[in-house]
């Protein structure tokens, strides 16, 4: 049953801010009321991603300004949530580290970077925050070099399985990754309500996914992979009559209470040692 409680979640709002902050203040908002342990956001420029200027152009209106990163970290930790963000190169850990970001998430395409890693598994040994990795672009090797990265900088990294897809389909997520160590998350690209439930009985403790608002507005929600406010409190509701139907069948017994079939009174198992029930 210790499985069956419910898992964290992270949501990812990405580019989906639109560079405004109250349009990101209500998406952070919305994830604490949705009960999310954490929101995360993403810190890079084009150019440090792509040297393609068509790619460049397309990515460029996703670039968050540092300055609202800033106060919207400060905001998020005002309401009592979690907040980080991703990064893509050095230089952008010092800036984040300013920020005293509540944990560290690294993106699937910096898993082979070991100088990144080694970055990350340094901030997060330094303010002692948990370090998440997503596998999407890694093998078995990738993952054992990554974490000999993070042990020599006294960090534990703990991984999700995710697929590098945008969108990505059920059939290509191979969901049994996450039933071995060191897998403790599920990062969702498929926006499937039966992959999250999937995800949880494979034994995520954490499920990770890109949020944006209702009005699917957010630069990223084009892209497919984004959830709504509506489609995750859909989710929550149907986790939440899975437990209560689980706990149903399974409602805990006091194992110290023993019951007389002739006088239907109960007697405690001391009583049922020392007296005159027998077994």
């Amino acid at each position: 049953m210790e499985r069956l409680k419910k898992f964290k979640m992270i949501a990812d709002i990405g580019p989906n801010h639109n560079n405004d902050y109250d349009r990101s203040c209500e998406l952070i908002r919305q994830a604490k009321d949705l009960g999310f342990w954490g929101v995360k956001f993403q810190l890079y420029t084009a150019e440090e991603l792509y040297d393609d200027k068509d790619f460049q152009d397309l990515l460029r209106p996703a670039e968050l300004d540092f300055e609202l990163y800033k106060r919207l970290s400060i905001y998020a930790k005002s309401i009592g949530i979690k907040v980080s963000a991703s990064v893509f190169s050095l230089h952008w850990y010092d800036k984040l580290k300013e920020t005293k970001p509540d944990f560290i998430k690294v993106a699937s395409s910096e898993i082979k970077m070991l100088d990144r890693i080694e970055k990350a598994a340094m901030l997060a040994s330094d303010l002692k925050i948990p370090l998440f990795i997503s596998n999407g672009m890694a093998n078995h090797d990738d993952i054992i070099q990554a974490s000999l990265v993070c042990a020599k900088q006294g960090a534990l990294p703990q991984y999700f399985h995710c697929t590098a897809k945008y969108p990505a389909s059920a059939r290509e997520c191979q969901l049994t990754t996450i039933s071995y160590y060191p897998y403790v998350g599920w990062s969702d690209h498929t926006v499937n309500i039966g992959v999250i439930l999937a995800a949880w009985f494979a034994g995520a403790k954490v499920i990770e996914l890109h949020l944006d608002l209702d009005d699917k507005k957010g630069y990223e929600y084009q892209f497919g992979h984004c959830w709504t406010v509506s489609e995750v409190k859909k989710l929550d509701r149907i986790v939440r009559d899975m437990l209560t139907s689980i706990y149903a069948r399974h409602r805990p017994i006091n194992k110290e209470l023993r019951c007389d079939v002739k006088t239907g009174k109960r007697h405690s198992k001391k009583a049922e040692k020392e007296n005159w029930i027998k077994k």
